[in-house]
């Protein structure tokens, strides 16, 4: 069974609550920081990754056991799907590239960035 669109907080038909604008579009700005290892071969393969997602991959860069990434993304996108895909597809590449017997951590680190610190942040990991 379906929920109504008045069960959802939604007005019928297209009508906007009384004395606001409709919004044609979802816009949004946001920088996440991912962490999480990985080889440094895999970086640029990484940013089509992010780019393939409609996101912006802002800085890739890391060291032997780990990346850093700061990419833009859209609001509709999970900073657990980003997480998510990039480490799905980027270790399928690897287990064709290279290795079977390569596995990523389960975990990550996630933190949003504000836009004025989207600098020091790539200045920190470039």
């Amino acid at each position: 069974m379906q929920p109504t669109a008045q069960a959802m907080g939604r007005r019928e038909g297209n009508a906007s609550p009384e004395g606001r604008k409709k919004m044609s579009h979802t816009s949004g700005n946001i920088l996440l920081h991912l962490i999480f290892s990985t080889h440094q071969e895999l970086f640029a393969y990484m940013g089509g990754i992010i780019r393939e997602m409609d996101g912006t991959a802002l800085i890739i860069h890391g060291t032997a056991n780990h990346v850093h990434m700061l990419a833009r993304i859209r609001p509709a996108q999970s900073a657990a799907e980003i997480a998510r895909v990039v480490k799905t597809n980027s270790s399928r590449w690897i287990h064709e590239k290279w290795s079977s017997d390569v596995a990523w951590q389960t975990g990550y680190g996630v933190f949003s960035v504000s836009e004025s610190n989207g600098t020091a942040v790539t200045r920190l990991h470039c």
